[in-house]
């Protein structure tokens, strides 16, 4: 049976007493009838009956690290383990640093995920908190390192005039045109 038990007596004038005590084992539960005996100049018995009822636990968040790509939208895959085997049923991000949340964060048949991109052009570190439910039971508050690598953007080119009218005889326009890249100079 699930428990631990731990007993003391004690003998007082014409008292005797005895203590049982139980203690279950984590993520245990069952019903157990003991018999429990205590013999001096004659034996004394009886039957005792003990249930331990089964608690519905939180579940367990995990910290992770990731690495995904400049502007990229990731579908990031939110760890966790319930002691229960409950499902995860929400999940929630908290404290985004660098990090935006592209769709909700949600949980199908167990699996909670969450779609991100790092803030535009950004790499380095980044990171968010994360809290899942299972069952109306949130878990602890876990931490998403996550590493943005670097992507090599294609340069922009801009042309500040698009619209040229060539005539005979006729003066030649003109146009700017820039060419400008984020990842250096050009």
């Amino acid at each position: 049976f699930p428990v631990t038990i731990d007993y003391k007596s004690s003998m007082a004038s014409d008292e005797i007493r005895c203590d049982l005590s139980f203690i279950p084992l984590t993520n245990k539960w069952g019903s157990e009838t003991f018999e429990v005996s205590f013999k001096n100049t004659i034996e004394v018995k009886d039957q005792l009956k003990l249930t331990v009822s089964m608690t519905d636990m939180p579940p367990v968040a995990e910290n992770f690290s990731q690495t995904i790509d400049e502007d990229n939208i990731t579908i990031v895959k939110l760890p966790y383990t319930d002691p229960d085997q409950d499902p995860g049923t929400s999940c929630r991000p908290l404290e985004m640093q660098k990090i935006i949340e592209v769709k909700p964060c949600e949980c199908n048949q167990g699996s909670c995920q969450v779609s991100i991109v790092g803030e535009r052009n950004y790499f380095g570190e980044a990171s968010f908190k994360f809290i899942i439910e299972a069952l109306g039971k949130e878990s602890n508050t876990a931490l998403a390192k996550i590493n943005i690598r670097s992507v090599d953007d294609l340069p922009l080119l801009t042309i500040t005039k698009d619209n040229f009218i060539f005539e005979e005889n006729a003066a030649l326009d003109t146009a700017n045109i820039n060419l400008s890249d984020v990842d250096s100079e050009v």
